[in-house]
């Protein structure tokens, strides 16, 4: 026979208890009540009889109610155990599905930026070329090489117009932060917000504005070379 069959059922017999009392305590008056007819002179003994059989009565009442909520505690207890063995072994397993998805998440990742960032070292490679030829061509303005100052000057703003061109990946700010963080973004974003914002404002130049755009061809060089220097090492190596 299942040994599980045999066990009492806490909760049932907490249950049944009220019944188990008065059973017990009219199963002992009866006793009572058969030893005082069986006592030859009860006046002396009814006492010490009565004082007994209420002990026994009480004692199996008392150790009847403790065995059943001992029962119960107990298997309260074990489910307890078992319900925080498997919120641990839950948490353990989650905990380890998050680092499997972080490792994941972070290769990937990893890839993204050197691919993304091999690609923009290319990109800020013709920037940098052209804005150089720019300056060039600034120069050549200054002193008139071959009488050709208007050619020099078209040439020049041709040179720094390209480069928006060039290094527009076509992402926005928030894509940038999601892959390099904020700083290599914003200088990213800066870059290509001023080569854009500059190329609208010197849509013509002439001998009135030509030096204040060669400033801001110096500055959109140096921030270039700045921004390679940062980005060039991610885009060498690829990862393992």
């Amino acid at each position: 026979m299942d040994k599980k069959n045999n066990e009492i059922e806490p909760d049932k017999a907490i249950k049944y208890l009220p019944i188990f009392y008065t059973v017990v305590i009219l199963f002992f008056v009866l006793i009572a009540l058969a030893s005082h007819n069986l006592i030859e002179k009860p006046e002396n003994d009814l006492f010490n009889v009565t004082t007994l059989v209420l002990e026994v009565m009480f004692g199996i009442l008392i150790t009847w109610t403790v065995y059943i909520y001992s029962k119960k505690w107990k298997k309260e207890n074990e489910k307890i155990t078992d319900d925080i063995k498997k919120i641990t072994d839950d948490i353990s397993q989650l905990t380890k599905n998050v680092e499997q998805t972080v490792s994941e998440e972070s290769k990937i990742r990893k890839e993204i930026v050197f691919d993304l960032s091999y690609h923009l070292n290319g990109k800020l490679d013709l920037t940098i070329r052209s804005l150089k030829h720019s300056l060039e061509m600034f120069e050549n303005y200054k002193n008139n090489k071959d009488g050709k100052s208007d050619i020099w000057k078209e040439i020049m703003l041709n040179a720094y117009t390209r480069t928006q061109h060039y290094i527009d990946l076509k992402m926005n700010l928030l894509e940038l932060m999601k892959i390099y963080g904020t700083h290599i973004a914003r200088m990213y974003w800066r870059l290509i917000g001023d080569l854009q914002i500059t190329s609208s404002m010197y849509s013509e130049l002439d001998e009135r504005n030509i030096h204040e755009f060669a400033k801001f061809v110096e500055e959109g060089l140096f921030q270039a070379e700045e921004l390679k220097k940062m980005i060039e090492p991610l885009g060498s190596n690829r990862p393992d």
